[in-house]
């Protein structure tokens, strides 16, 4: 059985859900509802995924945002 905790789901969800509710002005309800999670865990990843880009600087350039 895959377990979508893993390391790269969470951190893929993470991202998503980073740049769905910062940068492209979704609520983190639609986000949940996407992601199929609950609007606590979005919130969650959300405050992960930007930990993930400001490290990355990288993904910041692969996200086109400044």
């Amino acid at each position: 059985m895959l377990d979508i905790r893993k390391t790269p789901y969470s951190h893929a969800r993470s991202i998503i859900s980073y740049f769905s509710i910062n940068e492209l002005d979704y609520s983190g309800a639609d986000v949940a509802k996407v992601l199929n999670i609950s609007r606590t865990s979005v919130s969650k990843a959300r405050a992960r995924g930007e930990k993930l880009i400001v490290k990355n600087q990288y993904l910041w350039d692969l996200l086109g945002t400044s």
